[in-house]
């Protein structure tokens, strides 16, 4: 009878044993998997981080076109009129025509 306590004992040592074991097992298997989550997590904010860096780069280089940009701008400004004179166009056409001699079918 000692012997059976004795052997129950064991195995009983041992099955905790191995059920330790594989509970440790599977917390490191999931604390790997959180790990590489977080490792893939990181890389995504570094991959947006550069996106922001470059974002940030091109609009100081706008920045510094800025007046250059405005200039151009102001120079178109005044090439273009105010309003659409199309009719005034189109008299003005018709006038050369006729001090050509050339009749105009459609403007």
């Amino acid at each position: 009878m000692a012997d059976t306590k004795r052997f129950s004992s064991g195995l009983l040592t041992v099955l905790l044993g191995v059920l330790a074991l594989a509970a440790m097992a599977f917390l490191l298997y999931t604390q790997y998997g959180a790990l590489n989550a977080a490792r893939d997590a990181a890389a995504g904010e570094q991959v947006a981080v550069a996106r922001a860096r470059a974002r940030l780069a091109e609009l100081k280089q706008a920045k510094e076109q800025a007046a250059a940009l405005e200039e151009r701008l102001a120079a178109f400004d005044r090439l273009l009129p105010a309003e659409p004179d199309e009719d005034v166009l189109i008299t003005d056409l018709q006038n050369e025509a006729d001090r050509s001699g050339t009749r105009l079918l459609q403007i």
